[in-house]
């Protein structure tokens, strides 16, 4: 069983970590939103997928380069 909690020192542990959140946040939304691209591409043959060229450009993506995918299948509307 715990003992007593020191409100005084959770709220001081609290606050320091809101704070910690507060000043990363916007470098964490930053890096993601410039560093990632979300498109819809077509699988083709061999199950290749192609990144538009906008993207690979904003990316700086080149031929050989390797690439983190996570794919998220949409389903076509019957």
């Amino acid at each position: 069983m715990l003992g007593e909690v020191d409100e005084e020192k959770l709220d001081e542990a609290l606050s320091g970590i809101i704070a910690g959140i507060r000043s990363e946040a916007p470098k964490l939304i930053n890096q993601f939103s410039t560093q990632n691209a979300v498109f819809k591409s077509e699988v083709g043959d061999g199950g290749r997928v192609t990144i538009p060229s906008a993207e690979r450009n904003a990316l700086g993506i080149e031929e050989d380069d390797i690439v983190q995918v996570v794919v998220h299948p949409i389903k076509s509307e019957e």
